[in-house]
Order: C-alpha cells, then sequence, then structure tokens
C-alpha cells in the first residue's frame, strides 16, 4: 500500500477509515507525490488511494482502474481558494472558479450514472 504524507489532504480523509481496520497495514511508502504513487501503483507495487481527478489519462487507457471504497460513511473533501485576508478575487480567477465548478458539478453528475462492478473495503480482521 501507498499511503499519502500528511502534507496531502487525501491524508487526512483517509485516517478514519485506517483507523477503523484493526490488523496492521503492509505499507510500502508514504509519498506527497500523486505522480510518484500512480508510478508504483503501475509497476504493480501497491495500491494507492485517490478520487478520479488527476487519473483521467490512466483511467482512460486502462493503465489503472478506479475502485471505490466501501466505508463505514462516505468519504467528503472541501475544496476552495484561499486568498489574502483583505484582498477581493482579481476577475480572471473569478471566472475560473466559476468554470470550475461548472466542471465539478458536470463530474459529480457523471459519477452519479457510473456503475461500478464492485465495491471494495479494506481487508476483513
Amino acid at each position: 500500500m501507498v499511503l499519502p504524507t500528511p502534507d496531502l489532504s487525501m491524508h487526512g480523509l483517509l485516517q478514519p477509515v485506517i483507523a477503523h481496520h484493526k490488523r496492521p497495514l503492509n505499507v510500502v511508502m508514504e509519498t506527497s507525490s500523486i505522480e510518484l504513487a500512480k508510478q508504483l501503483v503501475e509497476r504493480g507495487m501497491g495500491l494507492f488511494f485517490q478520487s478520479r481527478l488527476g487519473l483521467e489519462r490512466e483511467l482512460a487507457e486502462r493503465r489503472l482502474v478506479h475502485v471505490p471504497l466501501d466505508t463505514p460513511q462516505p468519504v467528503y473533501s472541501e475544496l476552495g481558494v484561499y486568498v489574502r485576508s483583505g484582498r477581493s478575487l482579481p476577475p480572471a480567477l473569478d471566472a475560473f472558479i466559476q468554470i470550475a465548478s461548472e466542471l465539478i458539478a458536470h463530474r459529480e453528475a457523471q459519477e452519479q450514472h457510473l456503475k461500478a462492478p464492485k465495491r471494495v473495503g479494506l481487508p476483513k480482521p
């Protein structure tokens, strides 16, 4: 298993799921590089927890497969834009946020229609 380091948001999201697991996990490496994690998984050196975002090419080329987790409760991540206090958003960034929001909403709608062949959880104790 390749786990994210604490500086990646996925690390915090996984902590409750990992804490729920009762047996020790076989962790090959912790990394803050999603690219390195993808390469390790492609070489058969483990599995990595990641959303579909950033994996479009690998999924389309069937080099990687996304397997949704079956967790006790859904895993959510909050995405935001952070700006220095007292500063307003530049118009270009505001326009980008609108476009990104629309794309994310479209992506969510697509995700609702995907049929995963099998949902898996962490190995049972």
